[in-house]
């Protein structure tokens, strides 16, 4: 089993890790420092005596865009970060936490700013540091107390600074009391005060980080070291040129005029160490400066505190696989600022030689005077000489849209790279022209992924930031109040639940507001449609409701109308449906009337119908009956004539079969006497009648 670690061997051990990381930051540093002249625009080193020596901001202009862009997403009303439960019985502790976590960090401190130095940071310099911590702070506060006799003065809670009595004993006093408030905070870090293990992967994994600052000796005091100790600390000195970042705007001296404004260089130091010989090592805690750990003055102990997790997030625009570090937007626009400024300085010079070409000076043909009056040259002012051909300008070819179509290319490459520029990134009216719907919506596209890209690692270093912060109020918060969707409430941290998932809401690929905001007013119509058709409710509504108002920025939901899962706003409604007032009962007296109005005239409108069918079917019958007697009579008609016809062909045929009968029975007789006339005149023997 291994010895514990003595605070000597301690003190050692983090002087070499803080060795190795300053040994890096250096490095890094140099690249940052360079990165920074270059968003002040500061001059080349290359520049020429008597050339331009512009140079164009690219830096700032692309890092100022890029952090007004993502500034945006986050201050804008939106829950960039939240918590989610695990467990459906912790949704409202959680819905309660991630309104007090955004409450304490845009409330109780400058969160934009945080923000903004942090973003910043990133954009320039390749890295910003989110630091989360408990600061104790003492508030005074004095108020004039009433009391009625003296004797109640000793009854008073606080300091009694002043009395003012009255005739009959009673009067008023002012009490100072004083109280210490603990402000939890999450700080943007400057990059030149971190310090981290050279291999670090992820802040939460690295074996070393610092946070190494100068502080002076009272500080350190009023921190809770022991002061003895304090003042026996080497001082910290460093030069002027080194606090000096900007020339514009750091111009400034620091004067120690006391022992006590004098600085030491404190390292708050967090470090995987096995400090009690277990052979694990433990994260570790502590205050060094130098070759000491500072002693804690109420306990008399060094300042080595084991701890679960380190308070840092960092943020990286563009990460670099497996390392903390990767790069900033600003390594991506270095080189064009450099090629746009050397086009714009070969713009400049071509229109300063077209406009004031070099002469060429014949030194037979001219005077002293001749070379003073060209090296100083007048509008209108005379050149003297002693020949007609003494000087002669010397002609120079400049084509201004060379220059100007280079210069946009580099412009267009930037937009390119990092998502920023100009919506229509063109200097002239035909290469707008040139550029095709299709081409322009695939940059905005691009521009639009970029910006999502960066305020995601953004967002995502911030939600591990409120992670820890979370866990941090969870343990050491006292109960206070916050404004939970229109209502204040106690929020008591420590019944906030252990486990919980942290949802980051930018970057998710969903497009600007105002493309949410169309797609939002675009499903107005198909929601009103469900809710009559009973396919959607009042909590869709009020969804629908609550995400307009946030994406317009006019506030939330619950500004403007209740929220119909609250069970308060549920109650509330049940017995108002119970119990109607008196204008509920006017109103449904109106609407009786009017249903009683509008039966009475269904009726009337009823009847006259009736009445109507009635005469129409009776007249249909008359017209029915009339019809049939029409018919029936044709059909006598017919039927007689019919039997008239009848009787007559059969009255016919019995005459015509008489006659026939008739004319055979003659046709008969008349062939017999024809025939007995024949035999008669045949017969031999002469006649009969003889």
């Amino acid at each position: 089993m291994n010895e514990p670690t003595s605070p000597e061997d301690l003190a050692a051990i983090l002087k070499r890790e803080y060795e190795a990381a300053d040994d890096y930051h250096d490095q890094i540093e140099q690249l940052q420092e360079e990165a920074f002249r270059y968003y002040e625009a500061q001059p080349f080193g290359n520049e020429i005596d008597g050339r331009s020596q512009i140079v164009l901001p690219d830096v700032q202009e692309t890092c100022d865009a890029m952090l007004g862009i993502i500034l945006k997403m986050f201050v804008s009303g939106d829950r960039v970060v939240e918590f989610e439960a695990t467990d459906e019985d912790d949704e409202q502790s959680l819905d309660d936490a991630t309104v007090a976590i955004e409450h304490v960090f845009m409330r109780q401190q400058d969160g934009y700013r945080v923000l903004n130095d942090t973003g910043m940071d990133g954009l320039q310099r390749k890295i910003g540091i989110f630091k989360v911590s408990c600061e104790e702070d003492e508030k005074v506060s004095r108020q004039w107390v009433e009391f009625a006799h003296p004797l109640q003065l000793g009854m008073i809670e606080g300091e009694v600074e002043d009395v003012r009595e009255n005739e009959d004993g009673s009067g008023r006093a002012l009490v100072k009391t004083q109280r210490t408030i603990k402000r939890y905070t999450i700080h943007s870090v400057p990059t030149d005060e971190y310090r981290f293990s050279p291999a670090a992967a992820h802040e939460d994994t690295a074996d070393y980080q610092a946070h190494v600052r100068p502080m002076t000796r009272s500080d350190l005091v009023e921190m809770g070291f022991d002061r003895d100790q304090v003042y026996s600390l080497p001082s910290y000195t460093q030069a002027l040129t080194e606090r000096v970042e900007s020339n514009k705007l750091d111009s400034y001296n620091r004067e120690e005029s006391t022992p006590a404004l004098e600085e030491v260089l404190l390292c708050e130091e967090y470090a995987h160490i096995d400090v009690d010989g277990d052979g694990i090592a433990e994260l570790v805690k502590c205050y060094r400066v130098e070759n000491e750990i500072l002693i804690d003055a109420e306990t008399g102990e060094p300042s080595i505190e084991t701890i679960d997790e380190q308070p840092f997030s960092v943020f990286c625009p563009f990460p670099r696989q497996h390392r903390l570090i990767g790069y900033s937007l600003a390594d991506k626009v270095m080189d064009l600022q450099l090629l746009r400024s050397h086009f714009a300085r070969q713009l400049i010079d071509g229109m300063a030689f077209a406009n004031m070409p070099r002469p060429y000076v014949d030194m037979a043909a001219t005077t002293d005077e001749t070379l003073d009056d060209l090296l100083n040259p007048i509008p209108g002012a005379p050149v003297r000489g002693q020949g007609p051909n003494g000087v002669t300008n010397l002609q120079t070819h400049f084509n201004i849209g060379d220059s100007l179509q280079a210069m946009e290319w580099v412009s267009r490459e930037k937009e390119g790279r990092t998502g920023v520029g100009r919506s229509t990134p063109t200097l002239d009216e035909n290469s707008l022209n040139n550029q095709t719907a299709t081409e322009f919506a695939g940059r905005e596209g691009k521009a639009e992924t970029q910006q999502e890209y960066i305020a995601r690692n953004l967002a995502e270093a911030m939600a591990r930031a409120f992670a820890k912060l979370y866990r941090l109020m969870r343990v050491e918060a006292e109960p206070f109040r916050i404004k939970v969707d229109g209502k204040y409430r106690l929020v008591d941290p420590s019944q906030w639940p252990e486990d919980m998932n942290v949802r980051v809401n930018v970057g998710l690929g969903n497009g600007s507001k105002e493309k949410r905001i169309m797609a939002r007013t675009a499903l107005l119509g198909p929601l009103q449609a469900a809710i009559e058709q009973g396919l959607s409710g009042p909590e869709h509504a009020f969804n629908w409701f609550d995400g307009m108002a946030r994406d317009t920025g006019v506030g939330q939901g619950e500004d403007f109308m209740y929220d119909p899962s609250d069970p308060e706003v549920q109650q509330r409604m049940a017995a108002k449906e119970q119990q109607p007032d008196a204008d509920v009962i006017e109103v449904q007296g109106k609407l009786e009337l009017e249903r009683e109005k509008a039966g009475a005239d269904a009726a009337l409108q009823r009847q006259k119908a009736e009445e109507q069918a009635l005469l129409q079917r009776q007249k249909t019958e008359a017209d029915i009956e009339t019809q049939r007697q029409k018919h029936a009579m044709d059909m006598q008609v017919m039927r007689e004539r019919a039997a008239l016809e009848s009787e007559l062909a059969r009255d016919k045929a019995a005459e015509e079969l008489r006659l026939a009968r008739e004319r055979m029975a003659a046709e008969a007789e008349l062939k017999r006497e024809f025939a007995d006339a024949n035999v008669s005149q045949n017969r031999p023997g002469g006649s009969l009648a003889e």
